[in-house]
């Protein structure tokens, strides 16, 4: 029962279950999260975050935005309200035991929750290396305290987090020996066209869920839950966040259960006629003709109907053994090419001339590789940028750690070489992803710093500023609607790295002042926010006029309770270092009330946010990124 857990426990699925993977760098659940689970013994102090804490009563509208998906296509995602967050918290605390339950029953099934996940603390009774506990968080002292940065999955998923480690498994080989054919199909914006009462028909049965609609269940508790995120819509379910793709994981492991009844009913039995895999939304059909392959797909297309999700036509694809395509040949080239490149660094930390050409010949194939497959970059990118972040951490041991200054020179040579293939990738596929990878990249590279000559350093920032500068020349800041996600996180990458000069290049401040023209959201009021306080004195002109749009924003408390943005801008508004006291206080006056002390709002303005505007968290934020659990092919 949720009464029996602490608040530090049940509320820790804000941090890994609500919010989508992609967002800008700097914003997180993890200051929700600390307020959220904290007591406040400031009478006064809890007054004030009752009245923005309070428990939804109604419908919430999601702040929506859209992030490109590859070169051609883009997606909406959402974040839900906040305090609706809160309530996913206490659902998962009451019922996870029935969402490990319902995700379990499909064979086909390769990526669901299995166990709950073990929990990272650290408090100033252990060591400095982390301990990992599992079980309810009272079996933890009392002197240990929750840390977010370590929280990075609720649950632990199997058989395959990523789509792309099935395909490279022993259990594929096993299938491509078994079967000589596979049919790959996907249903057609799975997410947007989930009907939401049919996780009942799953559960239950869809006779039983008509004729008690009104009875409390896990069941109709998850359905209502998901209707309130979405301004009470039953079509579509919010896209990005975990608990979506469990939600929608339940429905299709019904889906799943009814598909393989079926075939048993046809005389098709699993693992002697067919085998199917389904990645979330994406089948793969094996079987040994074309005929039973056909048969199966109807199967599936007539009980994908039963829930009204459709198959997307243009992505079937039939392949026969062995089942080898583009992707997979790009990748053991770009596999082999990697390995070469790790072998140009050299045990004794050489890095002559000759090195340097046969790194850049090196670099230079990888994007031979993806033009000679036709395949899309951003398929194989995040591997590639992974890799040559490792590449970047031998070097500084080849170079650095192992050896004496004097290497500084083939070390800068080596990171000239390696940042000018990661921004050429970032330029070619500007996927938020991807900006993660180069931020991980830009941090690996500067914690060199103090090992190497001054100059040195300088040099190192100067090419990271110019490249930086590129990638936001080349973007096309006059066709931007709404949140332009990916280049937001490059300007946040060079005001966090760079600094106040990097903000105030021609290029950049151009780009910022064209971002400012345009209607306000979320995300562009943060980054330009966060831009702006690397120099308050500079770009007063330029906060004072932010400041003054949201003031005008925030016009009435109940559209701060309904739209996710307006609460996420209040809170952000509140937690600003570049806003007065006297302001926060008067627009927290006038939307709850009352008059707040000034000394109530400094303490209120240190807990409630959801932007680390310091930028102090920005690696612990990336290195939960890398080690989250992601829905992704790669």
């Amino acid at each position: 029962m949720v009464e029996n857990k602490s608040d530090s426990w049940v509320f820790r699925a804000l941090v890994t279950e609500t919010l989508p993977y992609e967002v800008p760098v700097i914003f997180s659940n993890d200051k929700f999260y600390r307020l959220s689970s904290k007591i406040i013994d400031d009478p006064d102090l809890a007054g004030a975050i009752g009245k923005l804490h309070r428990k939804l009563g109604r419908y919430t509208i999601p702040y929506q935005y859209r992030i490109k998906k590859d070169s051609a296509r883009t997606t909406e995602l959402s974040i839900a309200h906040p305090l609706w967050q809160q309530e996913v918290c206490r659902f998962y605390a009451q019922h996870e035991g029935s969402l490990l339950s319902y995700c379990g029953k499909s064979k086909f099934s390769l990526r669901h929750p299995i166990a709950l996940a073990a929990l990272y603390v650290e408090g100033k009774n252990l060591r400095e290396k982390m301990t990992s506990k599992t079980g309810v968080v009272e079996s933890i002292s009392s002197d240990t305290e929750l840390n977010p940065a370590h929280f990075v999955s609720y649950f632990t998923y199997g058989r395959f987090n990523l789509l792309g480690r099935f395909y490279s498994s022993k259990e594929f080989l096993r299938l491509e020996k078994r079967f000589r054919f596979v049919r790959t199909l996907d249903i057609s914006k799975c997410f947007y066209h989930i009907y939401t009462h049919s996780i009942a028909w799953q559960v239950k049965d869809k006779d039983f869920a008509k004729n008690n609609t009104e009875a409390y269940s896990f069941e109709n508790s998850f359905d209502k839950l998901m209707q309130m995120a979405n301004y009470n819509e039953t079509n579509g379910i919010v896209v990005g966040p975990e608990i979506s793709r469990i939600f929608a994981e339940i429905i299709l492991q019904g889906v799943d259960l009814n598909i393989q009844r079926q075939l048993e009913r046809q005389g098709l039995v699993e693992g002697r006629d067919y085998s199917i895999r389904r990645y979330v939304d994406d089948f793969s059909i094996f079987a040994n003709s074309e005929e039973v392959l056909g048969e199966i797909q109807s199967v599936v297309v007539a009980r994908l109907a039963d829930v009204k999700l459709y198959l997307n036509d243009k992505k079937i694809g039939t392949y026969e053994r062995p089942f080898i395509t583009p992707l997979t040949l790009a990748r053991s080239e770009l596999g082999e090419c990697l390995q070469e490149l790790e072998g140009v660094l050299a045990k004794d930390g050489s890095f002559e001339k000759n090195e340097l050409r046969r790194l850049k010949v090196l670099l230079g194939s990888i994007r031979s590789i993806v033009a000679r497959h036709n395949i899309e970059l951003g398929s194989v990118s995040g591997w590639v940028m992974s890799s040559l972040r490792r590449l970047l951490d031998r070097g500084h041991y080849s170079y650095l750690y192992d050896g004496a200054l004097s290497n500084a020179d083939k070390w800068l040579r080596f990171v000239q070489a390696l940042l000018e293939v990661v921004f050429h990738v970032c330029s070619l596929d500007l996927r938020v992803r991807t900006t993660y990878n180069m931020c991980q990249i830009i941090y690996s590279a500067q914690k060199v710093k103090g090992r190497i000559p001054g100059g040195h350093f300088e040099q190192l920032q100067h090419i990271i500023e110019n490249e930086l500068v590129s990638l936001v020349s080349q973007y096309d800041f006059d066709g931007v609607v709404g949140d332009p996600v990916e280049i937001l996180n490059v300007i946040i990458a060079g005001a966090h790295f760079i600094g106040a000069d990097f903000v105030s290049n021609s290029v950049v401040s151009k780009a910022l002042l064209k971002l400012s023209e345009k209607p306000l959201t979320y995300f562009v009021y943060i980054s330009l926010n966060f831009c702006y306080l690397t120099d308050v004195d500079r770009f007063c002109a330029q906060i004072d006029n932010l400041n003054e749009r949201v003031r005008f924003m925030l016009s009435d408390a109940a559209d701060v309770f309904k739209y996710s943005e307006r609460y996420l801008i209040l809170c952000d508004y509140l937690s600003s270092p570049a806003v007065s006291n006297k302001d926060k206080r008067a627009v927290f006056d006038m939307l709850f009330g009352g008059t707040i002390s000034k000394s109530t709002m400094d303490s209120l303005g240190r807990y409630v946010g959801f932007v680390d505007w310091d930028g102090f968290q920005v690696n612990h934020t990336l290195r939960r990124k890398e080690l989250r659990p992601v829905y992704a092919v790669s």
